[in-house]
């Protein structure tokens, strides 16, 4: 059996966030589905704001995410929580 091991081979950017926000697509930032997307803070707060698949043939899928802290799915369509474990 696998096991999902999120943060594993992400693509996410190591540098401490030292003020301010970090916004960070893992996909969907320029297309209609795909939809991922970090927001990170100073205090090391990481949510996860959707995380989708676009459902075409073959699907696509986002970027794999970093350990988050918390996760917001705005709606249930399949492009924005398709993704989400």
């Amino acid at each position: 059996m696998v096991l999902y091991s999120p943060g594993q081979t992400s693509s996410y950017p190591e540098e401490v966030v030292k003020e301010g926000l970090r916004f960070h697509y893992l996909g969907g930032g320029n297309e209609v589905g795909n939809v991922g997307c970090i927001i990170e803070d100073a205090t090391g707060t990481r949510l996860l704001l959707d995380y989708g698949l676009a459902p075409t043939d073959p699907p696509r899928y986002p970027k794999e995410a970093p350990k988050v802290t918390d996760c917001i799915i705005t709606h249930s369509h399949i492009d924005h929580i398709g993704m989400a474990p």
